[in-house]
């Protein structure tokens, strides 16, 4: 999953929010210097992470998009599925995503202090071109794979994201309509067993 699903898998915690949406930055298992609550978010980030990764949905998903992107599927394939998740949200939040996008940008701010310089200048773009209200729109989604180019190398392919978007919408809208439910679900169960446990 990408940004935007990160956050909504995180529910309400603002300092779960921002270990979920930051969790890459965050190598092995020391956690002695953070929050124990955006510890329970970086745990949530791997748990989300593993759940996409070992999907046989999205396995088959990420075979479609193999010859666009080889190795990079499943990342171009965490974009895509924040496109629907813009294009579906009112499925899965009563708050508008505006709204809701607003909010993270100004709460999730004193957070960023925990993480790298990268994850810095991540959430200052991420702010500055709105990302999280763009990708549900042609547009952002090209903003959003240009940015993918410059730190991805050479060969990630994420030169055909659109075009590989405009030929397998219809594939990859119905495989995110029947996998992220479950995903939700689920991530809203292990969220509940982080919080219970102090």
């Amino acid at each position: 999953m990408n940004f935007l699903a990160h956050l909504l898998l995180s529910g309400e915690n603002r300092a779960v929010q921002a270990g979920n949406l930051f969790g890459d930055e965050i190598k092995g298992r020391d956690y002695s210097y953070l929050p124990y609550d955006v510890v329970r978010g970086v745990t949530l980030h791997r748990f989300i992470d593993n759940h996409t990764d070992t999907s046989e949905l999205n396995l088959e998903l990420k075979k479609a998009l193999y010859p666009y992107f080889h190795k990079y599927a499943g990342v171009a394939l965490d974009i895509y599925f924040d496109h629907f998740l813009s294009r579906h949200w009112a499925k899965f939040s009563e708050i508008s995503l505006e709204l809701y996008a607003e909010d993270a940008y100004t709460e999730l701010r004193p957070y960023v202090e925990f993480f790298s310089s990268k994850s810095e200048r991540l959430f200052n773009s991420m702010t500055k071109h709105k990302y999280l209200t763009r990708y549900g729109e042609l547009n952002g989604m090209i903003a959003v794979f240009v940015e993918m180019q410059k730190i991805l190398p050479n060969n990630s392919g994420m030169e055909n994201a659109i075009k590989a978007l405009e030929v397998h919408y219809e594939l990859i809208e119905n495989g995110f309509a029947e996998y992220f439910p479950i995903l939700f679900t689920d991530s809203q169960h292990k969220l509940l067993d982080l919080l219970s446990v102090q």
